[in-house]
């Protein structure tokens, strides 16, 4: 999962940069069909963005008080990667130096991040 550095919540854009937060693994099939992926991309927005998630990733998400999944954040599924646009997804191409890690913290405690 990777959040967008926008500062408001607006859709994706191919030149956006984004941070990777969170990784997780979820079973699905090697031939799933799109809409398969829709209802795995729906879960996952649920799991984020609620109070009392059901599932152990997003349980311990919601424990570190991590942001919820906002429009332009972006789920990576396998070798695709869909932004979400607030009421659906749309399928996206990401490109290496647009993403960022945390490779440690700096004395106050914020993110040090350097580009994947």
């Amino acid at each position: 999962m990777f959040h967008n550095f926008n500062e408001e919540p607006i859709p994706f854009h191919a030149d956006d940069q984004l941070r990777k937060v969170a990784e997780f693994g979820i079973s699905m099939d090697a031939d799933a069909t799109p809409d398969t992926i829709q209802t795995l991309l729906a879960f996952v927005a649920k799991q984020l963005n609620r109070d009392a998630p059901t599932a152990l990733w997003g349980k311990d998400r919601r424990y570190r008080r991590d942001h919820n999944l906002d429009v332009g954040d972006v789920v990576a599924i396998g070798d695709q990667a869909w932004a979400h646009e607030g009421t659906g997804w749309r399928r996206v191409t990401l490109l290496n130096d647009q993403i960022w890690v945390e490779v440690g913290r700096t004395r106050s405690g914020e993110p040090l991040l350097s580009r994947g």
